[in-house]
């Protein structure tokens, strides 16, 4: 593993850019790693419940959309 083996890290703004980097370093140097990112807000997903109750989502059925920040790309949340 590396010199991080067994070590807990906090990452805050962990869902993308250098956070998300950052985060992935400290996992390839053995550290068990906590992401965090600022709460969701109504507004960050309304444009997603909009398209979806549009006539333009009529096709759609069925799906998971996952409007999260993008903190579950890093296959580490929670």
């Amino acid at each position: 593993m590396g010199w991080l083996d067994d070590r807990v890290a906090v990452v805050t703004g962990a869902s993308r850019g250098i956070g998300l980097a950052i985060a992935e370093r400290l996992v390839a140097e053995g550290a068990r790693v906590g992401l965090t990112a600022r709460l969701g807000l109504p507004p960050d997903v309304a444009g997603a419940v909009a398209f979806l109750a549009s006539d333009d989502a009529a096709w759609i059925t069925g799906q998971t959309i996952v409007c999260d920040g993008g903190v579950s790309l890093s296959g580490r949340a929670g």
